[in-house]
């Protein structure tokens, strides 16, 4: 074979060895491109779905809170906190705490105490005392204008230990006289 043939020839055979490895880098490429825009896809998608599920977060919150003097805080406290606020102001101006979030579930944490004492349920306020003193004491501690709400649950002490005394006097009168 000529020589030329011969140069000829390996370089047709280097040539037909090199195409495969060229064919699967570009194989290769190929996927990692459809490999990124699929993982583009999905993350796109992805990115979609988050945005959509905390629009509909967003909208159930909001549909559940009022804003009150600035102050988001739950529907079923929003009255009463409108009320606190026209009787005594805003008793959280002076709040250590600087932000809004935490001094929206003190405030929310209040009006649950006031709703609790209003109700004027003895037993609920009762077994619910030590709990309500230390809400009031952790306001209070967060520098929360409660002093009209200390004032109730003193007076509100004070009630039921006399039912308390009054209840412990007839027992014992009741055993004197049946026992």
């Amino acid at each position: 074979m000529p020589k030329s043939l011969r140069s000829y020839r390996s370089l047709t055979t280097l040539n037909l060895k090199s195409i495969p490895t060229q064919k699967s880098e570009e194989t290769i490429l190929a996927t990692n491109a459809t490999s990124t825009f699929r993982t583009y896809a999905t993350r796109k998608r992805k990115y979609s779905e988050t945005l959509e599920a905390k629009d509909m977060v967003r909208k159930f919150l909001t549909s559940q809170y009022d804003i009150v003097q600035g102050y988001k805080v739950k529907q079923s406290v929003a009255a009463i906190l409108k009320a606190i606020f026209k009787k005594y102001g805003d008793i959280a101006s002076e709040c250590v705490f600087k932000t809004v979030s935490m001094r929206e579930s003190i405030l929310e944490m209040v009006c649950e105490v006031f709703k609790q004492i209003q109700t004027n349920d003895i037993t609920t306020i009762i077994s619910k005392m030590g709990e309500i003193e230390c809400n009031v004491s952790d306001a209070e501690a967060a520098n929360i204008n409660v002093s009209w709400l200390r004032f109730d649950l003193k007076t509100n002490l004070k009630w039921n230990k006399s039912q308390k005394r009054v209840s412990f006097a007839y027992e014992n009168e009741s055993k004197h006289h049946f026992g």
